[in-house]
């Protein structure tokens, strides 16, 4: 009788580009958040007139 593996086995050989494609994932949904994301107010400095 064979014993049956409940976890799924980890292929070495693919790890490095999972790793690549879920960084290249997580900059592409990074750069899409941070473009639909709303800007903060501007602040705007005046400076002050000289007084004669």
């Amino acid at each position: 009788m064979r014993r049956v593996s409940t976890s799924p086995r980890i292929e070495w050989r693919q790890l490095p580009l999972i790793i690549i494609g879920g960084l290249l994932i997580g900059f592409v949904f990074g750069e899409a958040i941070k473009a639909f994301a709303p800007l903060p107010p501007a602040t705007v400095t005046t400076k002050p007139k000289p007084r004669i």
